[in-house]
């Protein structure tokens, strides 16, 4: 059995993954039936931020107008910038869960599929083409982002053979495939690893998360690099020693993580760090083990603590649960959306010998809290990621390892609707 986080092998009975700390889902089968939220923000008390940093008439009418028209161009800008920005952070919440292995212009989405052999460009109406190939038995793409036409990822050795770090930068059509060299290079053989855990786009600039850690000591930093898309103008705007890069949620000015350190009681909490003035501040903590699935929604922080979905304020205020998850089912979070979570949903395994359910439902929660919604039943998808695409959702099953993604994709709308699976190597599967 693999970890669905981070692709870590484990023993069949493991309940948590002894590397990334996220809980393991047994599921079994069968109808989900609709389920009432229920909690109060009182359950969980909240610490205190950690310390660290006529004629005349007309006259007066133009000046009136021109400043009425400056307001409203100016409305337009700051919400086309703010849903960029909205948008960049739904990226990195995607990357944050799913390790980045699609991208979206609009028109087409992006993917890798170890199936198809590489790159993917597809249309929403199932054509797909394979404009990056490569030999998927010994290497894999993940921090797949995108900016214009230029496609940016990071190419991995399943070999484990040492090669240099880099992202690629390509066009969206497979051409110019160049190298951005980041000068680090994994000594496998000390059993230390350095690696590239997101790539994320903001401004025109690439904010790169890369983590170290030694497996045998446990130990290890994460760095947050900015530079510009071709490589150049580097700045390290953040770099803290043991932390877990694929667990960080990173925006321009902070980055928020799980850490599971904690204290003598083996509790988990959320930290924030302030990439400007490296203050850290406790966002959320409580005496808790299961804390998972960290994402951004707006100016919330939301994840799964046990079986709650929770949000908190991302100055550590206002905690709230926002669904209890019923005993008889098991829920995560997969997905974001403006004021949404997605999640994937299926009934509790009725014995221990079941480790993946046949089915799952996609379900949609408010930010505010409630009655989660069922938008498709019935997904039989193997572990599955999902990515918000803009106008709609990609769905991708996946191999028991974080290279052999995109064994299946299918899209569908944000509202349940429009469901297209893609033809991947010939193979068309029934919608």
């Amino acid at each position: 059995m693999f970890c669905a986080n981070c692709g870590t092998r484990l023993e069949d009975d493991a309940l948590f993954c002894t590397e990334c700390g996220a809980s393991i889902t047994r599921r079994m089968p069968g109808t989900l039936e609709q389920v009432t939220g229920s909690g109060t923000a009182g359950e969980h008390a909240m610490s205190r931020p950690v310390p660290a940093k006529s004629r005349r008439h007309h006259r007066l009418l133009v000046p009136i107008f021109a400043l009425a028209f400056i307001v409203v161009i100016a409305i337009i800008v700051v919400r086309v910038l703010d849903g960029g920005q909205i948008e960049q952070v739904a990226s990195s919440s995607s990357l944050c869960s799913t390790f980045g292995t699609t991208a979206s212009s609009g028109s087409y989405d992006y993917f890798f599929s170890r199936r198809q052999g590489g790159i993917c460009r597809a249309t929403t109406d199932g054509t797909v083409d394979l404009i990056y190939p490569m030999d998927t038995n010994q290497s894999y793409v993940r921090c797949l982002t995108m900016d214009g036409d230029r496609l940016f990822f990071v190419k991995l050795d399943k070999t484990g053979s040492g090669q240099p770090l880099g992202i690629h930068r390509m066009r969206s059509d497979g051409g110019e495939d160049t190298m951005i060299g980041m000068g680090w290079t994994p000594d496998y053989s000390t059993g230390s690893r350095v690696s590239i855990d997101q790539v994320i786009l903001y401004g025109h600039r690439l904010f790169v998360v890369l983590s170290s850690r030694d497996q045998r000591t446990g130990g290890g930093f994460l760095e947050v690099v900015s530079m510009d898309e071709d490589g150049g103008d580097r700045h390290t705007l953040c770099h803290q020693d043991g932390i877990d890069g694929t667990q960080a949620l990173v925006t321009p000015d902070h980055i928020y993580y799980i850490d599971r350190a904690g204290d003598s009681s083996g509790s988990t909490r959320i930290v924030s760090i302030d990439m400007g003035s490296s203050e850290q501040r406790l966002i959320y903590g409580v005496r808790s083990t299961g804390i998972n699935w960290l994402v951004l929604v707006g100016n919330r922080v939301c994840f799964m603590d046990g079986r709650q979905v929770m949000s908190v304020a991302t100055d550590g205020t206002d905690a709230k649960v926002l669904y209890n998850v019923p005993s008889n089912l098991n829920s995560r979070i997969v997905a974001t959306g403006e004021r949404t979570l997605y999640l994937e949903t299926s009934e509790v395994p009725r014995d221990e010998v079941t480790v993946e359910a046949d089915t799952w439902d996609l379900q949609s929660l408010s930010i505010d809290g409630g009655v989660p919604v069922t938008l498709r039943a019935g997904i039989d998808f193997y572990h599955a990621s999902v990515h918000n695409q803009g106008g709609h959702l990609l769905i991708m099953e996946n191999g028991q390892d974080v290279g052999s993604a995109g064994e299946r994709v299918a899209s569908v709308g944000t509202d349940g609707s429009r469901y297209t699976e893609y033809s991947l190597r010939g193979t068309t599967f029934g919608n």
